[in-house]
C-alpha cells in the first residue's frame, strides 16, 4: 500500500490536516530511483518520506494513525490508537486517505468518520479506481474523486458508502 494523500481531522493535534506525498512533474536529476507506481510512469509520489520535529511536535501521533487507518483497511475495525486521540469528544473525527495498491493497480480513497463512544463509526465513504497506463495523479484523481462524488463511474471503478 502506496499513501498518496492523507487527511486528519480532530485526532491528536492534528485539526484540518492534510499531507500530500505526490507531485506532478518527474524530478530532473533526482537521486531516488523510480519515484512513480510501477507500469506508470506518469504516477509520481514521493517514494522516501523522514518525518522530523522537535519533541511533542506530533511525529508519534502520524504514526498511530497511519497504524490505525491501516488496521482499520485490513481488519475492517478501529483500533485503539484512533479511539484514544480524539481531541474534541463532542464531534466525529475523520480521516480521509488516498493509496494505491501495487499488486492490482488500482487507485482508493477512504473517508472514515468516527466518534469516541466506543469507536462508533459514524460514516464509511470509499471509492476506487484502476489505474490507467498514462494516468497522472492528477488525471486519475480527477477521475477518483467524481466517483468518489457519486458521479459518473469508468470502467473499473468502485463506490461505497456505509452509514453506521
Amino acid at each position: 500500500m502506496i499513501f498518496t494523500k492523507i487527511e486528519i481531522d480532530n485526532l491528536y493535534c492534528f485539526q484540518d490536516f492534510s499531507l500530500d506525498l505526490t507531485f506532478s512533474k518527474k524530478k530532473v536529476a533526482s537521486t531516488i530511483p523510480d519515484e512513480h507506481i510501477p507500469g506508470r510512469p506518469n504516477f509520481n509520489y514521493k517514494k522516501i518520506c523522514v518525518i522530523s520535529g522537535a519533541n511533542a511536535s506530533g511525529k508519534t501521533a502520524f504514526g498511530r494513525v497511519l497504524c490505525g487507518i491501516q488496521n482499520f483497511i485490513s481488519r475492517k475495525n478501529l483500533s485503539t490508537h484512533l479511539s484514544e486521540g480524539i481531541c474534541d469528544k463532542n464531534r466525529p473525527s475523520t480521516i480521509t486517505v488516498e493509496f494505491v495498491t501495487n499488486n492490482d493497480l488500482r487507485f482508493h480513497k477512504l473517508d472514515v468518520s468516527f466518534d469516541e463512544n466506543d469507536v462508533n463509526i459514524e460514516h464509511v465513504k470509499y471509492a476506487s479506481i484502476y489505474l490507467w497506463g498514462q494516468d497522472s495523479v492528477r488525471t486519475a484523481r480527477k477521475r477518483l474523486d467524481t466517483v468518489f462524488s457519486g458521479g459518473a463511474r469508468t470502467r473499473g471503478s468502485y463506490f461505497k458508502t456505509i452509514f453506521c
